[in-house]
């Protein structure tokens, strides 16, 4: 035998076998391996990247499935975990634990007879398996067969299963038949055999809670954060229980000490803001904010949160200064400039200041053309401006980047409804429902849908569906409100607004809503009562101001009007929307002078302010003659750059062509007013006046008879009964 030449094959051997000990078995190992320990560091982002690359080597590795399952469960998406949890058992259909987390979500899911399947699997393999077992008790519970359950639980604790589990769920059967005490001797036995169980300790808190033992409540939290002190959630529950009853004090010492732990971590600072907001100490809230934005690094998201609290308490001029800022703080972070952008866009667009919002969408999308965020708001643009096919291509392009965006098929549905396609704005909140089949923005969607359609049944099933899930949802209590309101039913509408005044007498909605409904049954004084008292509880929101200076102005009430309107401007001298408000209520008391001097300050202190522009140039033209009406067509030409379709801007813009002399002009831009509107008083003065400069004598007729026979007031009824008359005779 060549002894060398057998040594030659041995050493190729010998390399073969290095060259496989880094081929694709190590390599996936060393990512699933790497991937474990990010996941356990809590890294879940770059741990899922670690299980993805093993997956790519081999597409039948269970394991790594089952960690991109647990990986999606930390970040809160069911729908995911659950995929890579069937995925993993399709592959190894004994894999024990992707089984119990597929029970487990099938559980919280209310498909107990599936969960009792996995368990049932679980314990074919393994018998002993304590997991499946106490899966098993949960979903006798489930199923309200609490004998079994309890014959079962007990039967455990008495072979010696001591998981925390076993004694919570056998303490929630005794809780359920209201019997606490054995309940509560449960959770200590349980407590006994688990001292560290932070489970069982929150368990008993929330019975102490419940039967008004505070005190012993509170101890227990606390017992908590000493077992885990890095977990925010635990200090936040303490925090909760502590101002619900009263300990105010200790509530700010569980949240001071949370920020203090480590002030750097943005999360636990916004929690805490997050915290002091809803209790309504914005103050508190704010000042957490900036200290965070003083600190180390550009803090974005505290940023981002801080202007979200300025923009919900009225006040948006600090929210636009601060986010102008972050949108210029630093080129390299695109993305957040971005963002910041998007957000300036909403805040323009939420102020009818559309152009400005068209040019920060369009610098973001020059930027990044795919961005779903700015393409959303494009879409809403063009709702605004009522252009329904452009804003059917942006929010169709935003559900095709993110197939899973229930907003945007919603927002798509109504853009179909606004070009008037029912059936395509069906089957779009029907792909929203698909994805998420008790989505509330979806459901109040298609009972907007139904209502349109006449459809009341369908309409208000969609309403019991919301108030059913949450039977404190206020905005849908409202909305189902409006519902009655719009059908006519006065009574059911008016039961919705006096429960949601009840539910949040501290909020304004209510009383407009029954302010609303005074106005309809003529009760004027009630109207005003109403409303007077939604602006004492908001008094920084211009809505309401506008809503209660046209009441008072309706009304007659001029002084009142005047009185209100002087001590907002002594507040704020450069409030461009009282100035506005000013001018209208001179129009209405027919001090044209005046009314002149405060549109021109508000324009003045907001070039952006069009309601104030469009006022003043309608008055220019009614008042003014030569340079005055030239001055009217250029502030009205500005505006409709950035209102093209709005028909107040349109009725005003032929106004002054009428004004002008140029009567076929006129005649064409308030002949499309009038398809917008239908039969308005006004707009068939004007159209009428107009047709009959133009010597259509028969058409000018019939739109005067129209403006005239209604009761409705309006400045020109004069000109319109003289003008009758000389056509007529």
């Amino acid at each position: 035998m060549n002894y060398r030449a057998v040594r030659g094959i041995c050493a190729t051997l010998g390399a073969l076998l290095v060259i496989g000990c880094s081929g694709p078995d190590t390599k996936k190992a060393k990512f699933y391996a790497k991937g474990k320990e990010l996941y356990d560091k809590g890294d879940y982002a770059k741990a899922a990247l670690e299980f993805k690359n093993a997956i790519q080597i081999d597409p039948k590795y269970a394991e790594a499935y089952h960690m991109l399952g647990l990986v999606e469960m930390k970040k809160g998406n069911v729908k995911g975990a659950f995929g890579n949890f069937t995925k993993a058992v399709e592959l190894n259909p004994q894999h024990q634990e992707a089984r119990l987390q597929l029970g487990r979500i099938y559980l919280g899911g209310g498909a107990p007879d599936e969960a009792m399947k996995e368990a049932e699997e679980v314990l074919k393999l393994n018998p002993a398996s304590e997991d499946a077992q106490l899966l098993k008790g949960a979903v006798l519970i489930a199923k309200k067969e609490k004998g079994k359950a309890r014959e079962f639980l007990e039967g455990l604790v008495a072979k010696g299963v001591k998981k925390p589990d076993a004694y919570s769920l056998l303490a929630s059967i005794h809780a359920l038949d209201g019997n606490t005490k054995e309940a509560e001797a449960i959770l200590r036995q349980g407590l006994g055999s688990n001292p560290s169980s932070t489970d069982l300790h929150l368990t008993l808190a929330g019975l102490c809670a419940g039967t008004g033992r505070t005190d012993e409540a509170v101890s227990l939290l606390q017992r908590v954060v000493s077992l885990e002190p890095a977990r925010a959630d635990h200090r936040m529950k303490l925090a909760a229980l502590c101002w619900e009853t009263g300990k105010v004090d200790e509530a700010r010492k569980a949240l001071t000490e949370l920020v203090a732990k480590d002030p750097e971590k943005e999360e636990n600072r916004l929690q805490a803001a997050g915290f002091f907001a809803a209790k309504g100490k914005v103050d508190d809230a704010e000042k957490l904010l900036k200290e965070g934005i003083a600190g180390k690094g550009k803090n974005y998201q505290l940023r981002f949160a801080l202007a979200d609290l300025y923009l919900t308490t009225g006040k948006p001029d600090q929210a636009v200064t601060l986010l102008t800022e972050t949108a210029g703080l630093d080129k390299a972070s695109r993305q957040e400039s971005l963002q910041a952008k998007n957000a300036l866009a909403r805040i323009a667009l939420s102020r009818n200041r559309v152009d400005e919002a068209v040019k920060l969408v369009d610098e973001v999308l020059k930027e990044s053309t795919k961005n779903v965020d700015a393409r959303f708001l494009k879409g809403n643009i063009h709702m605004t401006k009522g252009e329904g096919a452009q804003a059917v291509a942006e929010f169709r392009a935003v559900v095709t980047d993110n197939p899973q965006s229930v907003a945007g098929y919603i927002r798509l549905a109504e853009a179909h409804l606004l070009n008037k396609e029912k059936n395509l704005a069906f089957d779009n909140l029907q792909n929203a429902l698909k994805i998420d089949p008790e989505n509330r923005e979806t459901l109040v969607a298609l009972a907007r849908y139904y209502a349109l359609q006449k459809d009341m049944k369908n309409a208000e099933a969609a309403f019991h569906k919301v108030l059913y899930k949450n039977p404190n949802d206020l905005e849908a209590k409202a909305e189902f409100g409006d519902l009655f309101l719009a059908a006519g039913d006065l009574n059911r509408a008016e039961a919705q607004y006096a429960e949601l005044k009840r539910k949040a007498p501290n909020l304004p909605v209510g009383y407009v809503k029954m302010g609303e409904i005074h106005l309809h049954r003529g009760k004027s004084d009630k109207a005003l009562a109403e409303l007077e008292q939604a602006v004492r509880l908001n008094p920084s929101s211009e809505l309401l101001s506008g809503s209660l200076v046209r009441l008072y102005t309706r009304l007659g009430k001029y002084d009142k009007a005047e009185s209100f309107l002087d001590q907002r401007l002594k507040q704020n001298p450069n409030d461009a929307g009282s100035y506005t408000l000013l001018g209208q209520l001179n129009v209405a008391r027919k001090e044209y002078g005046k009314a002149r001097q405060a549109y021109e300050k508000a324009v003045s202190l907001d070039g952006a302010n069009w309601s104030a522009a469009n006022d003043l140039a309608f008055l220019l033209a009614e008042t003014g003659s030569g340079p005055d009406l030239d001055r009217a067509l250029t502030l009205i030409e500005k505006v409709k750059g950035s209102r093209p379709d709005d028909p107040r801007v349109l009725d005003t813009l032929g106004w002054v062509h009428y004004k002008k002399g140029d009567a076929r002009k006129a005649t064409e831009i308030l002949s499309q007013v009038h398809r917008k509107t239908g039969d308005s008083p006004v707009i068939n003065y004007h159209l009428g006046m107009a047709t009959y400069k133009s010597g259509d004598k028969v058409r000018a007729r019939d739109l005067l008879s129209k403006a005239v026979s209604t009761k409705v007031d309006f400045a020109g009824r004069e000109e319109a009964v003289r003008t009758l008359g000389m056509i007529s005779g």
